[in-house]
């Protein structure tokens, strides 16, 4: 008991020596760098740098930006701007569709 008594005491004396920064952040273990406030100007354009996301050029002839941030090529029948699926086609313009191979089953292959 006399053991686990002083180890609990030099817990909490090594605590307090070293500031207890996860107590005000939460969970967090993670201290605060005091250079981080003192260069507010380096410290938010570093921020700003890092938050900017990269786009690629995408050529807008051939290629289409899909809803998750994909190029994908555009469907090659003339004036048509849907994404091409097989062959360089879209649905409407005459993309092969794969069908299920199980006796008597007409419906489209899910993947693959």
């Amino acid at each position: 008991a006399k053991a686990r008594a002083a180890a609990a005491a030099a817990a909490a004396e090594e605590e307090q020596m070293h500031g207890s920064a996860s107590s005000a952040s939460g969970t967090s273990t993670r201290k605060i760098s005091a250079s981080s406030s003192n260069d507010d100007d380096s410290a938010s354009a570093e921020e700003t740098q890092r938050k900017a996301v990269k786009r690629k050029e995408v050529d807008t002839a051939t290629k289409i930006i899909g809803r998750d941030g994909r190029s994908r090529k555009k469907c090659s029948a003339a004036g048509c701007t849907n994404a091409a699926q097989n062959k360089g086609l879209c649905k409407r313009h005459g993309a092969p569709i794969k069908l299920c191979n199980s006796d008597g089953c007409n419906n489209q292959v899910v993947k693959g």
